[in-house]
């Protein structure tokens, strides 16, 4: 089965790359309010601010690849900017995890720099002192950058790619590399799905380190400001971390700036709406006309929750946009249009053995992606209903860091089924267990600890193997003091999906290892947790796994 786009995608031009839209939106009014800093920026000072760093940094690194952590700062992206206009590879590197120690992180990024041939690393200068010298490599700070680079003649070069990495949800994270061409064209089939107008204000906390927070929020609004669409206009950004300390920032600052614009994972919905009781003052979210979700499945009840808590507020339930995509094709394929309300399908236990869906009351809520952007296409393989899903389209990457890939489309390793021009994802083809000959994916498990209201939002998930079961585990909510609370969790598993855990392991809070997108990274979680941490604590202070 294959669903594609009924118009194709006239709206890009491989004679204008994504360095002249930026260079068109420059001649406009465009502004960038870095919020959290308390600045607000003509996009054309920027622009001239990035010539000039890239005459620097062409003069200063010495391989084609500059590394860089991209924290929503202005010096953050005028690095980026200035290292593509000197027709650099930017190697946008993940930035350390929330709730870890550093130490680790020097040698990882020795390591990914090595790989990719990295000249120099643009880094906030908070972590500049933490890098060791030894590595050898040659870190700077976006400020100390900026100010070197001010006089500076600008300079323009073509050929300036991305290296972006996947989400490392269920493996280590891959590097995927990216013609601006290829970043643009995915850009352009999002605005032709959007409609953007001269009165969109988008606003965003997304980190610039993540696909949706880079290419969808930032560029794709400084795409959207040049002469041919808003000319002019405004995108605001917060800092990541102060979304985690304040979410109720993000909607304030939707209210204050007359957002129309804004994404997030299913996660920060969750952590919204766990916020919502603390928010005081008045805040008006009528102009939100577009509320992207993706990145981790979507559940049909945080959309529910949040609509119903924000409704007097004047939050619209069709502002909601859900959408698929992945790094490997820049970031989206599928989105539910503006103004469309999105569905759902409930539907029964057959799914789970990759046969056919069966809608059905009461059965597990599934929600639409949304149809395909124009110019890409999607394809269910097999010979059922259900099954893996394969993707095309003009921004469809070539190969990770080190390796090539094969033309035609790509296998995404995601399983799911289009319906009605919509497509449904089910869940990751590996993350599937088999129990009693029977399969249980592990989303539903972990929408089983979801639903317990026993746990932190976003803060449960399920592993397997066949040595140790299946396993949760679980930063418990602040609430959850009764003494059965691992025998209700089990419950709650096995009444979802069949099968019992043989542990339920609590964990402290912070401690779940989780992509920069909200999704459970399995694989480490399993590693680290299950596997080599036999002795953790698990549900009251025993010292020992606890087995329900």
């Amino acid at each position: 089965m294959i669903a594609t786009a009924k118009r194709r995608l006239a709206l890009w031009s491989r004679d204008v790359n994504l360095i002249d839209r930026l260079h068109e939106t420059a001649s406009t009014s465009f502004h960038i309010n870095f919020l959290d800093d308390g600045e607000e920026v003509q996009f054309s000072q920027l622009w001239d601010d990035a010539g000039r760093v890239s005459a620097w940094l062409r003069a200063h690194c010495e391989t084609p690849a500059v590394g860089t952590v991209l924290d929503n700062s202005r010096g953050s992206v005028t690095c980026l900017l200035g290292a593509w206009r000197a027709g650099l590879r930017v190697i946008s590197l993940p930035a350390p995890p929330r709730g870890r120690g550093i130490g680790w992180y020097p040698a990882y990024l020795a390591d990914v720099c090595s790989h990719a041939d990295v000249g120099l690393v643009v880094l906030d200068a908070t972590y500049v002192s933490s890098m060791p010298s030894a590595l050898g490599i040659e870190i700077f700070s976006h400020a100390h950058i900026l100010d070197a680079a001010g006089t500076w003649a600008q300079l323009d070069l073509a050929g300036g790619r991305l290296v972006q990495f996947t989400s490392g949800s269920t493996s280590d994270p891959k590097g995927v590399e990216l013609s601006l061409d290829q970043v643009l064209a995915n850009i352009e089939a999002i605005l032709a799905v959007v409609e953007p107008t001269p009165r969109d204000v988008p606003v965003s906390w997304l980190p610039l380190s993540h696909d949706m927070g880079l290419i969808g929020m930032l560029l794709a609004s400084i795409v959207a400001g040049g002469p041919s669409r808003m000319n002019g206009g405004k995108v605001v950004l917060l800092r990541p971390e102060k979304f985690m300390l304040r979410p109720m920032r993000w909607l304030q600052a939707c209210s204050e700036f007359g957002g129309t614009f804004t994404a997030a994972p299913n996660f920060a919905f969750q952590t919204t709406l766990a916020a919502a009781a603390k928010a005081r003052g008045p805040m008006d979210l009528t102009q939100l006309r577009v509320c992207i979700t993706g990145a981790e499945p979507v559940k049909c009840t945080t959309l529910e929750r949040f609509a119903d808590r924000f409704a007097n507020f004047g939050f619209d339930s069709r502002s909601f946009c859900p959408a698929y995509g992945l790094a490997e094709l820049a970031l989206a394929v599928t989105m539910v249009p503006p103004a469309e309300h999105w569905r759902s399908i409930a539907a029964s236990a057959r799914h789970l053995d990759l046969d056919s869906v069966e809608p059905i009351e009461g059965g597990r809520c599934l929600v639409s992606s949304g149809s395909v952007l124009p110019g890409y296409a999607v394809q269910i393989g097999g010979e059922s209903d259900v099954g893996p899903i394969s993707v095309d389209g003009p921004s469809l990457f070539r190969g990770y860091l080190g390796e090539s890939r094969r033309d035609g489309p790509f296998l995404t390793g995601d399983v799911g089924f289009v319906r009605d021009g919509h497509l449904y994802v089910i869940g990751r083809a590996d993350d599937v267990a088999v129990i009693g000959g029977r399969k249980i994916w592990l989303a539903d498990a972990d929408a089983a600890i979801e639903g317990t209201g026993l746990v932190r939002p976003g803060r449960g998930a399920t592993v397997y193997s066949p040595d140790t079961g299946l396993v949760a585990v679980v930063e418990l909510a602040p609430s959850a003091r009764s003494s059965r609370v691992v025998q209700e969790i089990a419950s709650a598993i096995a009444l979802r999906t069949g099968a019992r855990p043989t542990s339920v392991v609590s964990i402290e809070k912070g401690a779940l290892p989780r992509t920069t997108s909200g999704k459970p990274k399995r694989s480490e979680i399993f590693r680290t947790i299950v596997r080599d941490s036999p002795s953790i604590l698990e549900g009251a202070d025993t010292g020992h796994k606890e087995r329900p």
